[in-house]
């Protein structure tokens, strides 16, 4: 398919229906952009358990061993682009995972403690919450790329 021929319209559209056949096949969960429902996913079949209701507080994975994970995703290709916000610290690990934006394939994935993410996160009030950068968290924690790229051929 040659999408220079396509018309913006006709772009929308074809990104609509990839994401309609994404959600049908159980891949997405949702109507936002994939990649966060996806790296859900990803750590659902890495560690087993169950995803929680998008609209669980806190974590987003609770794993065959009671692990509550919160999951934050990233597509970006510089490691200095911030995670989105921590509000609660409900949860026992968080699991980072950066896609590559060329090719949508995992460039790394570590996993923090609730207390490793506060200890090397930002307050920022105005946001009412804390955040971290990709660098800052390439410095913290335990690396699981290589366990999310195997859980990727799963799905």
């Amino acid at each position: 398919m040659d999408l220079e021929k396509k018309s913006p319209k006709d772009l929308l559209k074809l990104e609509q229906q990839i994401l309609a056949e994404l959600r049908n096949r159980g891949i997405l969960r949702g109507n936002n952009k994939p990649a966060g429902d996806v790296g859900e996913l990803l750590v659902q079949k890495a560690r087993g358990g169950k995803l929680e209701a998008n609209s669980k507080k806190s974590y987003d994975v609770l794993d065959i061993n009671g692990n509550r994970i919160q999951v934050k995703v990233r597509v970006m290709e510089k490691d200095v682009q911030k995670f989105s916000v921590f509000r609660t610290f409900e949860f026992d690990f968080a699991i980072f995972i950066v896609f590559d934006p060329a090719d949508h394939e995992v460039r790394w994935a570590r996993e923090l403690t609730s207390k490793e993410v506060v200890e090397a996160s930002r307050e920022y009030k105005h946001v009412g919450g804390r955040e971290l950068t990709g660098s800052k968290v390439l410095k913290t924690g335990r690396d699981i790329t290589d366990e999310i790229k195997r859980a990727f051929t799963q799905i």
